[in-house]
């Protein structure tokens, strides 16, 4: 192609550098969504050992 030509609009990199750009934000939403989930299992998983937690206690008081 020569300079001038009308299907030449960009240069040659920026389409690798698009596809760069959309993979890496298709794996940080796939690294966020993991983590997301992750964190939530870890919430649950207090949350329950803290109820376990004071049903044993308040069933040590009625001892």
């Amino acid at each position: 192609m020569r300079r001038g030509d009308e299907s030449l609009t960009e240069p040659q990199w920026m389409r690798t550098v698009f596809l760069w750009v959309m993979l890496l934000r298709e794996l940080m939403n796939v690294i966020l969504r993991v983590l997301a989930k992750k964190r939530k299992c870890e919430l649950e998983n207090q949350k329950s050992h803290r109820t376990n937690s004071l049903q044993q206690h308040s069933d040590f008081k009625h001892d």
